[in-house]
């Protein structure tokens, strides 16, 4: 099973980003995380990350494999820094 993402990065937010990591920017990697966030119960929804997806700088949408579905996913789009720190 395969999910479509597809998404747009205004310089403004890529700016932000940049001025969060500070330092750590120059090391960062962009990265599409996906997670799992299906309820297990009736009372709350925990979510997991399933894993990270190193992506190019220039692209604008990424196919995700999936598996196990009816599952409910959640993918965030951010950096991740040499140190693990993740900004979305």
């Amino acid at each position: 099973y395969w999910l479509h993402a597809y998404w747009e990065l205004t310089r403004n937010s890529i700016q932000r980003a940049e001025a969060a990591l500070g330092q750590e920017w120059h090391g960062a990697k962009p990265i599409l995380r996906l997670l799992d966030v299906s309820s297990h119960d009736t009372t709350s929804t925990s979510e997991s990350t399933i894993r990270d997806i190193e992506i190019h700088g220039g692209c604008n949408n990424w196919y995700l494999e999936v598996g196990s579905p009816p599952k409910s996913f959640r993918v965030d789009i951010g950096y991740l820094s040499p140190n693990g720190r993740f900004y979305v």
